[in-house]
Parts: C-alpha cells; sequence; structure tokens
C-alpha cells in the first residue's frame, strides 16, 4: 500500500513518510521521530491521516536529549 501510494504520485509522496518501519513476527508500525521543539511538516500529516484512514499502525515519538 506505501509503496503504490507513492507510486501514484511520486513528486508529492515520496516527502513525508515515516522516519522507521518497525516489525515483528505479529505487527508492523511506521514511526516518525521528532526532537522536543519540532513540529509535524504537512507532508507528514498528510501520510499519518492517510495511515489512519487506512488503518496502517503508526505513531509519533518525541525524542529528547539525555
Amino acid at each position: 500500500m506505501i509503496v503504490y501510494r507513492i507510486a501514484q504520485n511520486p513528486n508529492q509522496n515520496r516527502a513525508g513518510v515515516a522516519d522507521f518501519v518497525i516489525w515483528n513476527e505479529d505487527e508492523i508500525k511506521f514511526v516518525e521521530t521528532k526532537r522536543v521543539r519540532e513540529s509535524v511538516r504537512e507532508s507528514q500529516k498528510a501520510w499519518i491521516a492517510w495511515m489512519h484512514e487506512n488503518d496502517v499502525p503508526n505513531e509519533i515519538v518525541q525524542l529528547k536529549a539525555v
């Protein structure tokens, strides 16, 4: 599904894809990472909305320095 969406409009849809894809034997999840003062870009919001509409597990994780 993800590759198909990119292929439909590569110039627009390749930006904003999640930073990481994590998986194990039972599940897969797309993860977007953000630093403390960083915000989600419009292209990322579009991907997140599309994932929600298509029941694609995804998450935004906020990172902070230790």
